[in-house]
């Protein structure tokens, strides 16, 4: 949608090279409301507008803003032009697909627990979890974390830009007594104090297997998220090899146009 200049004439030509002569439609329209111009993804109408002059007049009730053909004059300008006429063409935005996101063991920020330290002095720390290596693993132990029945071994994440997720995907360690059993994904809007809201709770993470593991239907944006397994298949605090996250950066490749 034409929310800004760069936008705006790229949406132009991109119409212009389609039909000069014809009148698309951009997803903008005040038919709730008049005079109150909401996109067609709930967003207000904000600064930025490219109204013909004299526009939007509301001539008999138009309601549903357009592109004025390439060969008028003034081209190329948003007119407000009646919603059910069957002759405009449209501009379509489409989100992509997304992707399974690039692991950073620097997402980390914070986790339950004092991690364990190995005979060899290596840390078996929340990073392990997004090291991309399966013979890693976070092991959460001390300051209550490693008591059986803890219940809420958790790792929050600074995904760096804001983020909607679809999917997570897990790889437990295999040996039932640290797998984990059920998990909660949450999201905050804003950095510490964090605002943690619940996007997908699973409860049916499969023990005594290493195989990467995959649940969906959820969907949710934000920069800041935080794993916490709600349950082992022991109680025994988790290892957890592998966490992943398949999604859209707002940041980048937001929209396609067809």
């Amino acid at each position: 949608m034409p929310r800004d200049t760069a936008t705006n004439n790229f949406l132009i030509y991109l119409k212009n090279v389609v039909d000069k002569n014809a009148r698309f439609r951009i997803g903008l329209t005040d038919d709730q409301q008049e005079g109150v111009w909401m996109w067609d993804d709930n967003v207000p109408l904000g600064d930025f507008t490219a109204w013909g002059p004299g526009e939007p007049n509301n001539y008999v009730h138009e309601d549903c803003a357009e592109y004025t053909p390439g060969s008028w004059s003034p081209s190329n300008t948003w007119n407000d032009g009646f919603c059910t006429f069957d002759n405009r063409k449209f501009i379509c935005q489409v989100s992509p697909s997304g992707q399974w996101l690039e692991r950073d063991s620097s997402w980390v920020l914070d986790s339950a627990c004092t991690p364990w330290v190995d005979g060899n002095g290596v840390t078996y720390d929340a990073a392990k979890a997004f090291d991309g290596n399966i013979g890693t693993h976070w092991n959460p132990i001390g300051n209550g974390a490693g008591e059986r029945y803890y219940n809420n071994w958790y790792i929050v994440l600074d995904l760096t830009a804001s983020h909607t997720l679809t999917r997570i995907a897990v790889n437990n360690y295999g040996d039932i007594g640290h797998d984990t059993a059920a998990f909660t994904l949450q999201k905050s809007q804003v950095g510490s104090p964090y605002a943690w809201a619940d996007v997908v709770s699973v409860d049916n993470v499969t023990g005594g297997t290493r195989q990467r593991q995959e649940f969906g239907n959820f969907r949710g944006t934000a920069r800041y998220w935080r794993f916490v397994v709600t349950r082992t298949h022991s109680g025994w605090q988790p290892w957890l090899p592998e966490l992943d996250f398949f999604g859209i950066s707002r940041g980048k490749g937001k929209h396609h146009y067809l």
